[in-house]
């Protein structure tokens, strides 16, 4: 779904705001904004925020906090009114978060302790433009909007003081969304809205797992040679990678309609959405690595051979989804602006 947040405009108030925030973790935010109608059409307004925190759970085998948070972001906001019935909105934002490990703890002790890195870093940038203009008996809207999400996370998948596989997952993603409303204005009795919606998304991913020398030895070289004890392996690398390489782009549009009929304390609300949706996945898994084996049948281990594992997988899938959503919906008003019942 699509959500729009609504923040204070520059052509609406004009000044300064300023917060500052302190709590348990020895956690603060501070921000500020400043908002100024620099002439009678245009407005500008800037808000700067940022905050930390030391966390509230220990990792046992560093004797650190492992949810540690550090952010900053900033938004750039721009309001222009050419002429009495049209606005033009322009929002720009941009985010960072650097996080520490996450605080799972090991269900048989009750205790966090792993030994290698978590972490989670994301650079987040969003633009969005929204042009209104305003009719005697409709409004007409454009909300044009892009998101950028940059994320890195290395995490210590089997969250043990132990040597077992890792992960770090890095992400790069763009939306690009187009929304086209029409809205009745002054229609007394009956008002309607109609709208066609697009977006696109892009979506890259690399997620390779690393295998380290306990993980081997446990999970590969343990369960093969019990159950073939008369031909044990030994994996010859005591680290290998097993790369896997995501792409994953969708699109979709939509055409929707909702008509509202009011009648005295009741709102009587029909609609439908069709909607078309497109995702597709490309991906790639590749190992290489190799492991020897030996004979042991006759008591006296000896070594056979070396067995090379090269594993190079790749795929790709797509689905198209059409769904027709209809709603209904019956609003009773008991007083002015109290709502009974909102049915669908």
């Amino acid at each position: 779904g699509v959500i729009n947040i609504l923040t204070l405009g520059p052509m609406q108030w004009q000044g300064v705001r300023a917060m500052a925030e302190y709590g348990s973790g020895a956690t603060w935010r501070l921000s500020g904004s400043i908002y100024n109608k620099v002439s009678k059409h245009v407005g500008l307004s800037l808000s700067v925020s940022g905050g930390a925190s030391d966390g509230f759970f220990t990792n046992e085998y560093t004797g650190n906090k492992c949810d540690w948070e550090h952010s900053l972001s900033a938004r750039f906001k721009t309001e222009w009114r050419p002429a009495a019935n049209v606005s033009v909105l322009n929002t720009f934002a941009v985010s960072r978060l650097d996080q520490g490990g996450y605080p799972y703890e090991y269900m048989q002790t009750g205790v966090i302790s792993y030994n290698d890195t978590c972490s989670y870093y994301r650079v987040c940038m969003s633009d969005g433009v929204t042009v209104s203009v305003r009719l005697p008996r409709f409004t007409l809207s454009s909300i044009t909007s892009w998101q950028y999400i940059d994320d890195d996370m290395h995490l210590d998948q089997d969250f043990l003081p132990l040597d077992y596989f890792t992960l770090r997952q890095k992400r790069k993603e763009h939306v690009f969304t187009q929304d086209f409303v029409l809205r009745s204005r002054n229609s007394g009795g009956y008002n309607w809205l109609t709208g066609l919606f697009g977006f696109y998304r892009d979506m890259r991913m690399d997620a390779p797992v690393d295998f380290h020398d306990d993980g081997i030895a446990a999970l590969i070289e343990q369960k093969r040679n019990e159950a073939n004890p008369y031909f044990p392996i030994h994996w010859d690398e005591r680290s290998f990678e097993l790369l896997s390489n995501f792409k994953y782009p969708s699109y979709g549009v939509a055409l929707y309609h909702e008509s509202t009929l009011c009648i005295g304390r009741w709102d009587l609300t029909a609609g439908l959405r069709a909607d078309l949706e497109s995702p597709s996945l490309s991906y790639t898994s590749e190992c290489h690595t190799s492991y020897s084996l030996y004979d042991n049948s006759d008591g006296i281990c000896s070594f056979l051979r070396k067995v090379p594992v090269d594993i190079a997988d790749q795929g790709h899938m797509r689905h198209t989804y059409v769904q027709l959503l209809p709603k209904l919906a019956a609003v009773f008003r008991l007083t002015s602006g109290s709502i009974v019942s909102n049915l669908y």
